[in-house]
């Protein structure tokens, strides 16, 4: 593996690394990211997911929550993404923007 594939992996497995650790207050998680990038809704209102922009310029690294939680990364022409076990993160994105 190439550097810039090792430095992609390593920060797509850390940013999975703090959403799964049950020490991580997510409330500062989220405040501590670059920006909340797209929020989208069901026909009915409800929440479907959201997307976190985490870092940009090499690498970029974006977290997915919703129905399928998951990190991305990119760097060049290389992509990694990995999933994650926890739902905090959207329980705290449906608390923001719920529309009920």
């Amino acid at each position: 593996m190439n550097d810039t594939k090792e430095t992609l992996l390593n920060n797509v497995l850390s940013t999975v690394n703090e959403l799964e650790d049950e020490q991580t207050d997510i409330f500062k998680w989220v405040d501590e990211q670059l920006s909340i990038e797209s929020i989208c809704f069901d026909t009915e209102d409800n929440l479907n997911g959201v997307e976190i922009l985490c870092s940009f310029g090499g690498p970029d690294i974006r977290v997915y929550c919703g129905r399928y939680n998951y990190v991305e990364g990119y760097w060049g022409t290389g992509t990694i993404s990995r999933t994650f076990d926890d739902n905090r993160l959207f329980e705290y994105m449906e608390e923001l923007y719920s529309r009920k």
